[in-house]
């Protein structure tokens, strides 16, 4: 496959603004090929990816899956859902209390409101650092596979 030419137009400047816009259009497009065929409520929002263009990422964002499970849901839930580091914070919570088979909310634990401030800020960073891992990893395995081409 060879390497679509807004892959390389992202990947020329570095690990800058330009690569960062092909993640969000990725994530876009990403979210266009996934609503096909139902209504969510939202509209859609415009993307400038080409489908081979979003194909070729999907297979960096694959290895990133494959590699590292933990760090692809993080990135998904931020550039395929479009959620914040706070949304992203609130969903892994939910899904872990639901995991465990008992829903409840922050205050039946019985913690201390500005503790939970201070641990929502200090979980916003550390789901910020897996954004970022991600975004590196996807980079690296983007360069490997343009090396792989030439």
């Amino acid at each position: 496959m060879r390497i679509p030419a807004q892959i390389k137009a992202g990947l020329r400047e570095g690990f800058t603004a330009p690569y960062f816009n092909l993640l969000e259009n990725w994530g876009r497009w990403s979210r266009g090929k996934l609503c096909q065929g139902y209504h969510t409520g939202q509209s859609p929002q415009p993307y400038t990816l080409t489908d081979e263009a979003g194909l070729y990422l999907d297979s960096a964002v694959a290895a990133l899956k494959k590699s590292r499970p933990q760090v692809w849901r993080v990135f998904s839930l931020h550039y395929v859902n479009g959620l914040d580091t706070l949304d992203i914070d609130t969903t892994l919570r939910h899904h872990r209390r639901r995991l465990g088979g008992v829903e409840r909310d922050e205050h039946s634990y019985g913690v201390n409101v500005a503790l939970l401030g201070a641990r929502s800020s200090v979980a916003e960073r550390e789901i910020r650092g897996l954004i970022q891992l991600g975004e590196r990893i996807v980079y690296d395995n983007l360069l490997e596979m343009e090396m792989q081409h030439d």
